[in-house]
């Protein structure tokens, strides 16, 4: 009877030859796939809950409800606020939330705004807020709400768990123009001699931002070219509204004259040949948009903490 042949040494030598390349394959595959697609793997075991629930006071009292994701516990941790657009809640950005930790380790807190989600009463009033009814002076009072959660992250600081000096905000849509407003306005606080009361934006992240809505505007903030240009930029937008697009171009230019032309860096425009506007746009699987973000978060913000070098903020007058 005849008895199977041996494999010939240059067919082993083939057989490895070819295992090897498949696994070389595998892993440049694997090395080549953008941040946000390897993120989305699901853990080999249940992960811990990463995030909290938090509730905020605003000045003016409402209850802003937020969710809170702590990086590592340090004074070079970066902090991030991100803002839902008009509509929208805090929820829609938990996803690029926990992304952001993971990749970056971030601390980010994302607030429900006032009128959205569940942040949608004032402390000793029954009746909600409506966001239908909500006019120009509502929409600006929304400010408080990003106040109140800067708030928080100076607290943070103060127990040296992050660095407010590193401050990154994010906004989609409405929550941009707000971002924008805002980041200004901290810009514009005085500072007094022996206590730092602002001044702790660094980068801007906004995503398809409105330059008007319901009578809320960033044109003034447009003109602060000193202020501009202590502030990093990202803009993404889709090109396929041109409403929108126009929007953000305009916003893009006044940052872009007032930065220094050698650091090129500073301010960044990506555009997606697309109509998805807002979170659409952000969580589209084809553009990438979380991982542009990461490298802003990591080139404008996490690379200069020798810029910007953690200080305690604790008041004086406490």
């Amino acid at each position: 009877m005849n008895q199977p042949q041996s494999p010939s040494r240059r067919s082993v030598r083939r057989a490895r030859v070819a295992t090897a390349v498949c696994v070389v394959s595998v892993v440049l595959i694997l090395s080549e796939s953008p941040l946000w697609a390897q993120a989305k793997k699901p853990p080999a075991k249940p992960a811990e809950k990463s995030f909290e629930d938090v509730t905020l006071d605003t000045k003016d009292g409402v209850i802003i409800q937020c969710t809170y994701y702590p990086g590592p516990e340090k004074k070079t941790t970066v902090p991030l606020i991100l803002l839902h657009d008009w509509n929208g809640s805090r929820t829609d950005l938990h996803s690029l939330a926990d992304f952001l930790q993971r990749t970056q380790g971030a601390t980010v807190i994302v607030p429900d705004l006032r009128g959205h989600g569940t942040s949608v009463r004032r402390r000793g009033v029954e009746t909600p807020i409506d966001r239908d009814k909500m006019n120009k002076l509502d929409i600006e009072s929304m400010l408080l709400d990003v106040e109140a959660a800067k708030t928080y992250l100076l607290q943070r600081n103060n127990e040296e768990k992050l660095n407010i000096e590193q401050l990154g905000v994010l906004g989609v849509g409405v929550g941009g123009t707000l971002a924008l407003n805002w980041a200004v306005r901290d810009w514009q606080v005085r500072n007094l001699p022996t206590y730092k009361m602002g001044q702790d934006v660094k980068a801007l992240i906004l995503i398809c931002p409105r330059q008007t809505f319901k009578g809320v505007t960033v044109n003034p903030v447009l003109k602060e070219r000193i202020i501009l240009s202590q502030i990093s930029l990202l803009m993404v937008v889709g090109t396929q509204d041109a409403a929108r697009y126009g929007d953000a171009k305009r916003i893009h230019k006044a940052f872009e004259a007032a930065h220094d032309k050698d650091d090129t860096d500073a301010v960044r425009f990506y555009e997606a040949d697309t109509t998805l506007q807002g979170t659409d746009l952000i969580y589209d699987r084809e553009l990438r948009v979380p991982d542009w973000i990461s490298g802003c978060v990591k080139t404008r913000l996490v690379d200069r903490g020798t810029v910007f070098p953690w200080t305690d903020r604790t008041s004086p007058l406490k």
